[in-house]
């Protein structure tokens, strides 16, 4: 490399850093921070084994004992084992539609989102989820939760026949004939039956429930539904703003203004996939009409940084609560400050909005005036081109409906509604019921006005806290049946648990959003002697259930009258009517697809709703916070979510993306306020609440309030199965009960240190940057006037030829590579778990992760750039890159990796011999060793988990991407059978399909007409690292942000000496 000496520019690349200790000058000089840094490998066996006994010795041994030695060894690595042996048994006749060796995919739907699935199955078992590309809503993309789904269906943990309980934990099993006649018995004396389960996206499950209960005292029973995470305030907003309890769509691609008040619509909120497909529609960008660019601009104000606020332009942390504030000062700078709304004359605005000035919310929660003014600006020049929206756990204060309130005012006052805010065309139809609803069932148990409870699907005991009640009402219930999939902690105090199906095993449908409507098939035969609740509700209306309705007539059917039945019945009773084709042809067309009414079933506009002034009368009036006070919150995990999967491993090893943390939860705490406590990274604290107490490890993360401290939900599972039991804290004990109202946010704390110290398994720092340039961003105005800025060093960088003993290969057919749009990706984190899934990649415990043994292929690597109080974030998927002049091929003495003629780095496993050398030689650190051998320690059905495309890796073997050659060579063969060359983006790996924002293109470099040859040549492409001159074959594209700068303290990156580089790292800190 040589420097071209150039002109300073006016652009200031930031300087990024992965967490606080690289912004400390002593971090550099710290004699045993850089002997740690430049290990060769992080896990040197006898310390190793040092550093567990001491990890052992800290307290909460008993979590890392069970979780790691019982059960993360038990399930982890399930696809990384040699095949058992199996006695051959040929078909005697051939299903005609399996051949050996090639998979079917039939579509099915998520029953949790309504979303559209397609399952891969080989010779009768799933062994991968994927989006079903004609669903209108997630569009042929998945969660990471979606992805892992498929790890629940073989979870040996799962309820395998009926069990009768004793009401104190202590169950036994019993025949399915038994059982139905013990309930049966009592259903027929039971007057006053009560269902509560999750929330339900099937019509035809409500349907058949309605039915069911109707046969009780007199149509009497009632159906409640609970979803611990229901968005119960935007629905009593909603109620109070336009006078109905609905959940809007809301059009993020047609929105060039995005404010979120604590909603996390990246990351868990509502419908993220779909959400974050539309939003990342309005972030291309075309490098060569860079002068005409143009990109949504997102506000997020919040009080825990979640994924969505990773994503924002302008993100401003405040304290729980606090968003209510803001919104209604950015209101009063429009509707009291501009006049600029028809609000602006009404009385009952004007007292609502009298007390927040921004100067008063300023001076309150720390945002400043200047942005303040600035969200009210760009809201009113993209008028009806904006959206506000505000949810999530975080935001849930004890004035959550009045900022659902002030966001709907807001939108109406902007002109949003009925254009970027849909409350009539296409909104969600899975609300669920208030939590009053809950709190009324809770009130008739107490009083013993409930003869039977049949709870489907939820676990309350776990997910309500102590306060509410409900255990103890339970008690009071003469008859309580649970129908689950385990026995949780709702089931174990249960009189009979009923195993139900998984939905791969289940028929059914789906509806996430009105107009659009899919079939839910089983795609195996049920595992276990399980059986689906809708065909429990018709077996016990033959048995004697006196139901009414389509019920009534498909149980008295002369036919098996199974739930099957009933949902073709429904829909033909419902969908087919004004159907050209007879219903046998509608039935298979909609099986074949997956949807009915794919096509333009979301429409563009809705019809506008008025916004009842009176509504702001809900407003409380301005009160000061206490200066000194620090609030909580609760939120959600990305992976974790409520903790329904948590004995799944795939999600519990899941790093989450913004603290990259695997298996527990912890304390978020601000560095700000960490300092004022005296605490640091990992330090067990104890968190005293008015209603609960508990300890935690603390993590020191960036960009969180002063007053500000946050907690994951979903954790300390009591009952959840040998890898989830015991994983963290409960922390449902702080949620309150207010008013009819579950409060998860703005509890005040106290925290103490208790002198203990929990290593936390966080992966980001086991891959140092020694602050060398890896990622790029700019902002949009310096990327309108010069696109490849950010990709420039000052100095200037210019390759030498570097003379070689051999000519370069020449690639003559295919050049496979990948372009990742940085810009486009937000982290959430799909590709990860869908790469586990199709590769068959192990889970190694948390002990593992913590010595840098975690087996990822692909990895999200999270950087900071700006000030810790609130620092821009961009997240940087990191996988092989198949390097052209890939060092690890140099130093490997047995040949085991090698590169072929279509560009890719291969990985020959009956080779390695497991010196990782090429581990050590590779400067990107994405190769993953088999310290073990996890798949002795299978069993059950977990083993039918694995893709038998993908060999299976043993102990001493090493592993890493593969660009998914099995799907190469897979399409390739399809295509020659064809007579044809692949097409361009006919092939896309794992990662690439899963991904909800397309930032991933996979594809022939050396087709110059292909996408990724286009993004290659993009001024905003990068390669990491290429002063190397390894030649990769990934190109990034730099991120852009839109505002005007770049914060304050970011420094130029230069390719000077290292105590150079480091200089500006404690620069001024930005200002929100």
């Amino acid at each position: 490399m040589e420097n071209q000496n150039s002109p300073q520019n006016s652009f200031s690349p930031p300087r990024h850093w992965i967490g606080t200790e690289e912004l400390s000058e002593g971090y550099w000089n710290d004699p045993k921070a850089i002997e740690k840094r430049g290990q060769e490998f992080h896990d040197k066996p006898v310390e190793t084994i040092d550093l567990i006994d001491k990890l052992d010795s800290k307290g909460i041994a008993r979590r890392d004992f069970l979780t790691i030695m019982g059960a993360s060894m038990a399930m982890a690595s399930f696809a990384c084992a040699r095949r058992p042996v199996h006695k051959i048994i040929p078909y005697v006749v051939k299903p005609e539609e399996i051949t050996a060796g090639v998979a079917n995919f039939y579509a099915t739907s998520c029953p949790d989102t309504g979303y559209g699935l397609l399952v891969k199955v080989r010779e009768g078992r799933p062994v991968k989820l994927e989006g079903n590309p004609e669903h209108p809503m997630n569009k042929g993309t998945l969660s990471a939760r979606g992805q892992a789904a498929l790890l629940d269906l073989y979870d040996p943990d799962r309820t395998k026949e009926p069990m009768s309980g004793d009401r104190n934990g202590n169950l036994r099993a019993m025949s399915w004939v038994d059982a139905d006649a013990a309930i049966l018995a009592k259903l027929r004396a039971a007057g006053r039956v009560r269902v509560l389960s999750g929330n339900l996206v099937s019509d035809s499950t409500r349907r058949l429930l309605g039915e069911f209960l109707a046969a009780f005292n007199n149509g009497s029973g009632s159906h409640v539904e609970f979803d611990a995470l229901a968005n119960d305030e935007v629905l009593d907003g909603q109620l109070e703003s336009y006078g109905t309890a609905v959940i809007p769509n809301y059009r993020f691609d047609q929105a060039k203004t995005i404010i979120s008040f604590g909603a996390d619509f990246l990351g868990t909120w509502v419908s993220p996939v779909e959400f974050m497909s539309e939003w990342a529609k309005r972030r291309k960008l075309d490098s060569k009409n860079a002068a005409n660019a143009e990109m949504s601009k997102m506000y997020v104000i919040e009080s825990t940084m979640t994924l969505t606020g990773a994503n924002a332009d302008e993100r401003l942390p405040v304290r729980p609560g606090d968003e209510l504030k803001v919104a209604l000062a950015v209101a009063h700078e429009i509707i009291v400050g501009k006049k600029q709304s028809r609000f602006a004359s009404d009385a009952t605005v004007g007292n609502a909005l009298s007390g927040y000035t921004p100067q008063a919310v300023s001076a309150d929660t720390g945002v400043s005036i200047t942005m303040i003014q600035q969200m009210a600006e760009e809201l009113l020049k993209n008028r009806g081109k904006s959206v506000v929206v505000a949810g999530s756990p975080q935001t849930k204060s004890a004035n959550a409906v009045a900022l659902q309130i002030a966001v709907n005012f807001l939108n109406s006052a902007l002109d949003n509604e009925g254009v970027t805010v849909d409350g009539t065309a296409n909104p969600n139809v899975r609300p669920g019921d208030r939590f009053a609803a809950i709190e009324k069932l809770i009130g008739e148990m107490k009083a013993g006005a409930v003869d039977a409870l049949i709870i489907y699907g939820s676990n309350p005991v776990y997910n309500l806290p102590k306060s509410a009640g409900f255990e103890e009402a339970m008690k009071k219930v003469p008859l309580v049946v649970a129908v689950s999939d385990r026995d949780d902690e709702t089931a174990r105090l249960a009189d009979y648990l009923l195993p139900d199906h998984h939905f791969l095993e289940n028929w059914g449908d789906a509806s996430g959003r009105k107009g659009v409507v899919s079939l839910q098939q089983p795609v195996i035969s049920p595992i276990h002697s399980t059986r689906a609740f809708q065909d429990t509700l018709l077996t016990w209306i033959k048995g004697g259930v006196k139901a009414g309705g389509l019920a009534g007539k498909v149980a008295a059917s002369a036919d098996a009258g199974t739930w099957r039945d009933y949902v073709m019945a429904n829909w033909q009773a419902t969908h087919h009517s004004g159907a050209a084709a007879g219903f046998e042809l509608f039935w298979e067309g909609v099986l074949r697809d997956g949807v009915f009414g794919a096509k333009n079933a979301i429409a563009s506009t809705s019809s506008t709703r008025a916004f009842r002034a009176g509504a702001m009368s809900r407003i409380p009036a301005f009160k000061k916070a206490n200066a000194d006070e620090i609030l909580l919150a609760l939120y959600a995990k990305v992976g974790m979510y409520d903790g329904r999967s948590s004995n799944n491993p795939w999600l519990q090893e899941f790093p989450e993306p913004i603290s990259t943390a695997t298996w527990d939860n912890y304390l978020n705490v601000g560095p700000a306020l960490a300092t004022k406590l005296g605490i640091q990274q990992d330090d067990i604290v104890e968190i005293t609440g008015d209603s609960a107490t508990v300890q935690l490890p603390v993590n020191v993360q960036p960009g969180m309030h002063p007053l500000a401290v946050s907690i994951a939900l979903g954790y300390g599972r009591r009952n959840a199965g040998k890898v989830g039991t015991d994983v963290g804290m409960d922390v449902a004990p702080f949620i309150k009960v207010v008013n009819g109202a579950l409060v998860y946010s703005g509890h005040p704390v106290k925290i103490r240190r208790t002198g203990k110290v929990y290593r936390i398994a966080i992966t980001q720092w086991h891959n140092a940057t020694e602050n060398r340039p890896i990622i790029n961003d700019i902002s949009l105005t310096d990327f309108i006037k010069k696109p490849s800025e950010a990709n420039e060093t000052d100095p200037e960088l210019r390759l030498h030829e570097i003379p070689t003993l051999w000519p370069a290969y020449e690639y003559k057919g295919y050049r496979w590579g990948m372009a990742i749009d940085l810009n486009s990706c937000t982290g959430c984190g799909a590709c990860v778990i869908g790469c586990m899934a199709e590769n068959n990649t192990p889970v190694v415990g948390r002990n593992n992760v913590r010595v840098s043994r975690e087996m990822h292929w692909i990895r999200l690597d999270r950087y900071y750039s700006g000030s810790t109080e609130n620092p821009d974030v961009v997240f940087q998927p990191m996988l092989c890159q198949h390097c052209e002049n890939a060092p690890c091929e140099s130093v490997c003495p047995v040949l085991a990796t090698v590169h072929d003629d279509e560009g890719m780095n291969s990985q020959i496993y009956n080779r390695c011999v497991g010196t990782r050398y090429c581990q050590n030689n590779c400067p990107y650190k994405v190769r993953r060793f088999n310290f073990f051998d996890h798949w002795k320690s299978y069993e059950g059905t977990m083993n039918l988990a694995w893709n038998p495309d993908v060999t299976v890796r043993t102990r001493g073997i090493m592993e890493k991407c593969t660009f998914c050659v099995q799907r190469i060579r897979g399409a390739k063969d399809k295509a020659k059978d064809e007579g044809r060359k692949l097409l361009d983006g006919e092939l896309k790996p794992a990662c690439q399909q899963t991904c909800p924002t397309d930032a991933i293109i996979f594809g022939d470099i050396n087709d110059p007409n292909s996408r990724v040859s286009q993004l290659r040549g993009d001024a905003r492409a990068f390669r990491v690292l290429e002063i190397l001159n390894v030649k990769p074959s990934i190109s990034y594209m730099t991120k852009v942000r839109n505002k005007e700068k770049q914060p304050e303290g970011h420094t130029a990156r230069t390719h000077g000496s290292e105590a150079n580089a480091h200089k500006g790292a404690n620069a001024e800190k930005g200002s929100y």
